[in-house]
């Protein structure tokens, strides 16, 4: 039996005893192995179509999400074809998605405000931004922030290629667009090439698989 207060104190973050994973297991029909670890299939008897990717996250390749997961989930569309790097790349919206991700409500909508249809995820390329996303990595973008209103990290297109990089203001109309790996050069925007640019989103989650 798992009382009140030890539950209480499992959703603040205590990490259960194996007895007690088993009997929270049982009482919740879940699977054992999802519950210790987010991985593989969430309810007994069910296949693995869904991976974990992170703590906040789950992903589908065209695969529907269990009728229990609506309440606990927002579903984000992704795309898998779209990648930002130092590179060639698309806008959002032009490829066809072809994954969805599955965002614990709590997080993505209380904690982070978002709107998970005006959210997308899309992969990193290269490493210019290594170590903090590596190539591979899934990043969910918010897609109504499309200025540079914060020093934060964001996706945009420029000179036909689409980039994620670490945005600093410089200026009122200037920014520098800062790679985490310091083999990259920052590279400069003022009143000269602002405009050529266009924010695609600002990079709120990123996830990766081990």
């Amino acid at each position: 039996m798992v009382t009140e207060s030890s539950l209480r104190a499992y959703e603040e973050g205590a990490i259960p005893r194996i007895d007690a994973l088993v009997a929270i297991a049982k009482a919740a029909g879940v699977n054992l192995s999802w519950l210790a670890t987010g991985e593989g299939s969430r309810h007994v008897g069910e296949s693995d179509d869904c991976q974990c990717s992170s703590e906040h996250a789950i992903v589908a390749n065209n695969q529907p999400f269990h009728d229990d997961l609506h309440d606990d989930f927002v579903y984000v569309k992704g795309y898998s074809d779209v990648a930002a790097a130092a590179g060639h790349g698309a806008f959002v919206g032009q490829e066809d998605s072809d994954r969805q991700f599955a965002f614990r409500r709590l997080w993505a909508v209380v904690e982070m405000g978002l709107e998970p249809e005006l959210a997308a995820v899309i992969r990193v390329e290269g490493d210019s931004m290594s170590p903090t996303l590596a190539p591979g990595d899934s990043i969910l973008l918010d897609l109504r922030e499309t200025r540079f209103a914060r020093d934060a990290v964001y996706v945009f297109s420029w000179d036909d290629g689409l980039f994620v990089k670490r945005i600093h203001r410089t200026g009122r109309s200037s920014f520098r667009a800062m790679s985490d790996n310091p083999l990259y050069p920052p590279m400069e925007f003022d009143q000269s090439n602002v405009n050529e640019l266009c924010v695609v989103g600002r990079v709120v989650w990123a996830g990766r698989r081990m």
